[in-house]
């Protein structure tokens, strides 16, 4: 990354040489979130033009690459349409309906989803309109989620046959799961898209079993990490890391409620735990990691956010015996990737795509709905083989060969522009 974000007011001529890709995300480059963005949009700025367009954020912009726009003129049309919001949105919803598109999955609870997508689909399309009159057919549309944006992508694809349109899928944007929770229009969205890209297989498989018409256009590609090397192999105590937001589904307090278990189990050992992230259950956590006060072979932390750098400077500087996640949905974890690249040992649940990268040769999956005691019977297995200098590299080997985002992003790149040929 090379440059601060360029704010730009339209939409500006590409070289001949390259295509124009405008890639639709939730606040990237906004800080924070997204951060997986970088790694890609870096790659994909050799071979595109490419235009950023957030529909949400403030504050400080991030870096980009020096070729890339950041476009902030739909976030302010967005930001209107909030004003009178009610009347708005349910405008934008009837409308959509009454045009004769079908409209599947329609629960009570998904009604103002549905509302939302509609009038944030609606902007979308009138502001690339507005923006883009001429040469529509060169460009890409890109969608990082398969939510809000995919629909507006979808309706600029209707409209406009000859352009390309796509969008990724990760878990939260593909996943509908036991709460009846409804992502709206997904037949609407996968008619009108090109493809989908799918981060996981397992997410490939799930999409394409609810909408086995369109199994040609969901195939996987898979973000990926970058190479900082492998890390040296701890020596002392038995250094355990984890790192993600603290919220319900990553179920931090699995993580204390197995520690607590395993120090108790293994009185002799010095244990290290350390936790980055934060989030709106941090206070909980904090009080329930107490009950780790009573063991005297244990010591904890919690560093709070850190951003990208400072969590690969940890990695290198302080190494790390094993690295645990036990979260209860995922698609396919780049906290993961990213410790797998230091050739740290992970123990994780299984779900979503995880499987794919931790395996016996990379650490251990535990169950979905796992108990402290698997998560310590985990950390237990692991603690006798997390210092092998052959273990590590075969988990360092295994994030080469799934996740590089060097050799995963070119690929990507490759692809769009075979498809958009």
């Amino acid at each position: 990354m090379n440059s601060t974000a360029q704010r730009t007011g339209g939409a500006s001529k590409m070289p001949e040489h390259k295509k124009l890709l405008i890639l639709f995300t939730n606040h990237y480059p906004f800080s924070p979130g997204e951060e997986f963005v970088e790694n890609e949009i870096e790659i994909l700025s050799k071979s595109f033009e490419i235009t950023v367009v957030p529909l949400s954020g403030r504050g400080e912009l991030r870096q980009v690459p020096s070729s890339v726009k950041v476009e902030l003129s739909l976030l302010t049309r967005i930001e209107k349409l909030s004003n009178g919001r009610s009347a708005r949105l349910a405008k934008g919803f009837f409308n959509f309906v009454s045009s004769g598109e079908k409209v599947h999955g329609f629960f009570p609870k998904s009604i103002v989803e549905m509302i939302n997508y509609s009038a944030l689909g609606k902007a979308i399309q009138d502001w690339f309109e507005e923006h883009y009159s001429q040469d529509r057919n060169s460009l890409i549309i890109y969608s990082y989620w398969l939510t809000h944006a995919a629909f507006g992508v979808a309706l600029i694809k209707r409209k406009f046959h000859g352009l390309t349109a796509i969008s990724r899928a990760h878990a939260h944007d593909l996943y509908e799961n036991a709460d009846q929770r409804r992502l709206p229009y997904r037949e609407f969205i996968l008619r009108w898209l090109d493809r989908v890209y799918c981060i996981s297989e397992d997410g490939r498989e799930y999409l394409t079993k609810k909408f086995p018409t369109f199994n040609k256009k969901i195939v996987v590609s898979r973000l990926g990490t970058r190479d900082h090397g492998l890390s040296e192999t701890p020596d002392g105590c038995l250094k355990i890391m984890s790192c993600s937001s603290v919220t319900k589904v990553k179920r931090v307090d699995l993580i204390v409620s197995g520690l607590e278990k395993f120090a108790s189990l293994n009185p002799s050992m010095k244990i290290s735990w350390t936790h980055i992230g934060s989030g709106p259950l941090m206070t909980q956590i904090i009080d329930k990691a107490r009950i780790l006060d009573d063991r005297s072979n244990i010591h904890y932390k919690f560093l709070g956010r850190l951003d990208h750098e400072e969590v690969f400077s940890y990695f290198k500087n302080d190494p790390v015996d094993v690295f645990i996640n036990t979260s209860s949905s995922e698609g396919l974890p780049v906290s993961i990737m990213e410790a797998m690249s230091f050739g740290i040992p992970i123990i994780a649940t299984n779900v979503g795509g995880t499987s794919e990268l931790v395996t016996d040769k990379t650490g251990i999956l535990i169950p979905k709905n796992c108990s402290p005691e698997d998560v310590s019977e985990a950390l237990n297995r692991i603690s006798k083989k997390s210092r092998s200098t052959d273990f590590r590299i075969e988990v360092r080997n295994a994030w080469k060969s799934k996740v590089n985002a060097q050799e995963n992003f070119t690929n990507f790149a490759e692809q769009l522009n075979s498809i958009s040929e």
